[in-house]
């Protein structure tokens, strides 16, 4: 049955809507749905008759990411030319959303974490409804912010990017709005607003304009000087260490955020720095470097280890290796960054996939 699919396609006059339909699964994503979304916008672009893009979800959670448990089975069975056929069409689909010269919107009501933001924060628009939250955790598991997150994090404002990433703090929707992650803050309840608009080809940015509330103040933004005082140093010890040193009104923060980092995996807090301090060119350099780490990242312990505890035990205490971030050494780090056998991920460009 069409309904019992993992992700859905329709067009509704003018407008083509993609829905998430993994609500069991918070819609965490599947190879399936990556080429789904990628086939589609590909279709969307060529037709004259789709003025823009419609992306939705079904559930309370918006996307979790990646489908975590699937990677931990294929990396246990051996199977890491799946995980890295995953890796590749999704890295794909984010540089084709870069691409999309028509509008898209994501409509996001309810969680949206590490791989969830592939497929929304390239697009035009990005809808903050109701119960938004956006987290990029992947240090807590073993790994580290992918899907673009070594290009669109170190844009944010000051240091901020560095801090969501390494902690995996989540942000409600005055934080993203403040930082640009999302373009709009819309009631719920008006999101089907949005799809007729769509379907009416009415110019959607004075639309989305009419329906937009502000979020309130970013209480983010009032942390950003003391965020950029101890995010801005060259290394995870030195970090660690202007937070141990703060005092005073920003003790408290400084002590739980410092408590957090030291329960990440060492190595994901020292590879996710570099990526993030590494100069980018354009996105699809940024995509290309992240392949080579996450490649890497695959035969790791720590990446099954980060899984295990969070999702399969869920006991939350995982055994990293090494377990001490002096254990990590910078040659250590500089081997995930190495160029591939095979050469760099191949991304084709837009003008090619729609000829």
């Amino acid at each position: 049955m069409p309904g019992d699919a993992e992700i859905l396609f329709h067009e509704n006059g003018r407008a083509g809507i993609a829905t998430l339909n993994r609500p069991q699964a918070y819609n965490a994503l599947t190879l399936t749905m990556i080429r789904g979304l990628e086939t589609h916008h590909l279709k969307w672009a060529r037709s004259p008759k789709i003025y823009g893009v419609l992306l939705r979800a079904n559930g309370k959670a918006f996307c979790a990411g990646g489908d975590l448990l699937e990677l931990h089975e294929q990396i246990q069975k051996g199977d890491k030319e799946a995980a890295l056929t995953y890796l590749r069409e999704e890295y794909q689909h984010c540089w084709t959303l870069q691409s999309f010269t028509k509008p898209n919107v994501a409509l996001i009501d309810g969680l949206m974490m590490g791989g969830g933001a592939g497929i929304c924060l390239y697009g035009t628009h990005r809808v903050a409804g109701n119960a938004f939250v956006f987290s990029m955790p992947e240090t807590g598991i073993g790994f580290f912010p992918d899907v673009g997150g070594s290009y669109f994090l170190p844009r944010l404002k000051g240091h901020v990017g560095v801090y969501l990433a390494l902690t995996g703090h989540s942000l409600n929707a005055a934080d993203a709005y403040w930082l640009g992650i999302v373009t709009q803050c819309i009631p719920s309840d008006q999101f089907g607003l949005i799809e007729e608009a769509l379907a009416q080809n009415e110019p959607i940015d004075p639309f989305l304009e009419r329906l937009h509330r502000d979020p309130g103040d970013s209480e983010l933004a009032a942390k950003q000087p003391v965020i950029d005082h101890c995010f801005s140093a060259s290394s995870i010890e030195e970090i660690l260490s202007r937070l141990r040193g703060l005092s005073d009104g920003d003790a408290d923060w400084a002590k739980a955020t410092a408590d957090i980092l030291m329960s990440r995996s060492p190595l994901s807090l020292k590879i996710t720095l570099r990526l993030l301090r590494q100069p980018k060119e354009s996105l699809k350099s940024a995509l290309q470097t992240e392949f080579r780490v996450a490649s890497r990242f695959l035969d790791s312990a720590d990446l099954l280890e980060g899984i295990r505890a969070t999702l399969i035990d869920k006991d939350r205490a995982p055994s990293w290796k090494p377990s001490l971030l002096q254990a990590v050494s910078s040659e250590m780090v500089g081997s995930y960054f190495a160029p591939l056998a095979d050469g760099n991920l191949e991304l084709k460009d837009h003008w090619t996939l729609i000829e």
